[in-house]
């Protein structure tokens, strides 16, 4: 996790309900690791986490954010599809498992 940021958003209680990392490369920003506790899903915190670290990354220059994903995690795709996130077109190896990238640009 050296060289990346990493958000946590907390309850009121300050219990971390979920999580997400980001860092800036050039014009090319990455996330990584975004998380949300089962209980607080459908909360707006997936939204939340996603469109702080993409702020963020506009104002450190990045013009395109990148993440990647498996395909068991279908939810979590619909998430970043909604928020305009699309396919690559890139596939990696992860641990024998296909490892998909998605893109958005930064406006």
């Amino acid at each position: 996790m050296i060289g990346m940021t990493v958000y946590a958003a907390l309850s009121n209680a300050g219990e971390i309900v979920g999580t997400i990392a980001s860092s800036a490369k050039g014009e090319e920003g990455h996330l990584r690791g975004m998380a949300v506790r089962p209980a607080w899903q459908g909360h707006g915190i997936a939204e939340l986490l996603l469109h702080t670290a993409e702020k963020d990354l506009r104002a450190a220059g990045c013009k395109r954010v990148t993440l990647d994903t498996t395909a068991p995690l279908q939810r979590a795709i619909q998430f970043y599809r909604k928020n305009g996130f699309a396919p690559s077109g890139r596939i990696g190896d992860f641990f024998g498992m296909p490892l998909y990238e998605y893109e958005k640009p930064l406006n």
